[in-house]
């Protein structure tokens, strides 16, 4: 009885260790692949440091997050033209596949 306690302990063990490594190694079902989710991190840095650097959009409050390529800007400006800008300079982060937006004109807050 005591040696198939220490065997079931054993196996049990086994089993977590092996489901914290696929949690860690990005292979547990469900789990983002972690290259993709370092390249949206990435894209969604570059396009906020972007915003941030242009003249125009400096003072807009615009949330940037990317998803699998898609990025998403929401929040507030002051006119269509500073959207088209932010929409422009997204564009033009590498590794953008695509552009939702969710600005509202402040006017018509």
């Amino acid at each position: 009885m005591k040696h198939l306690s220490i065997t079931s302990v054993l196996l049990s063990l086994l089993l977590v260790a092996g489901c914290a490594t696929a949690v860690l190694n990005g292979t547990a079902t469900g789990s983002k692949d972690y290259p993709a989710q370092q390249e949206d991190s990435r894209i969604t840095r570059e396009v906020r440091m972007a915003i941030y650097r242009d003249g125009l959009l400096s003072d807009e409050r615009i949330h940037v997050s990317t998803a699998e390529g898609i990025v998403t800007l929401r929040g507030s400006v002051d006119n269509r033209m500073h959207t088209n800008r932010a929409v422009e300079i997204t564009r033009s982060v590498q590794g953008v596949r695509g552009v939702n937006i969710e600005l509202v004109l402040k006017d018509s807050l």
